[in-house]
């Protein structure tokens, strides 16, 4: 099985709980690469339009064995 990496954009959204606000980090996915460099190229890409903020997290090796 191949190991692939997801590409987040993490952002902190405020959400209201009871009478107190709860700042949560929320994550949105933006990609799905086979290769930790095709990962690197993409957020390479990004920075260079000025976004910025990505990260990388490799998938677990038990999740895709039972795929």
């Amino acid at each position: 099985m191949t190991e692939l990496f997801y590409v987040y954009l993490p952002k902190e959204i405020e959400k209201k709980v009871g009478n107190r606000t709860v700042k949560k980090l929320d994550k949105t996915m933006v990609g799905v690469f086979h290769s930790d460099v095709n990962a690197r190229i993409f957020i390479a890409q990004q920075k260079a339009k000025g976004l910025t903020g990505y990260i990388i997290e490799p998938s677990d090796k038990k999740e895709n064995k039972n795929a």
